[in-house]
């Protein structure tokens, strides 16, 4: 068992929101499994990692951030739809 698995990791000073993160990640899984897909691993780390970066670049208010983060998701449900959608070529995971 990891350090802190099974409970909420506090926040970081300093570094990462581990809060946001971790939102970030349940809201990736959430939206990827309504969509009818899974997402695991290193891909899961990657768009977590994109949204973060956005997020924190463009929001500089942690409060706002949680705003943008619905946006985000948005977006990101409409990309899955289109990787979906006859002649996509990728995958997401």
């Amino acid at each position: 068992m990891w350090p802190g698995e099974g409970s909420a990791a506090p926040a970081s000073s300093g570094g990462i929101d581990t809060a946001l993160m971790e939102e970030i990640a349940r809201a990736i899984e959430a939206a990827v499994r309504e969509e009818g897909g899974r997402i695991q691993g290193l891909a899961l780390v990657r768009e977590a990692s994109r949204i973060y970066d956005d997020l924190t670049s463009a929001y500089d208010n942690p409060a706002n951030r949680l705003v943008g983060l619905k946006l985000a998701m948005q977006q990101f449900r409409r990309d899955i739809r289109a990787q979906a959608s006859p002649g996509a070529n990728s995958k997401l995971a």
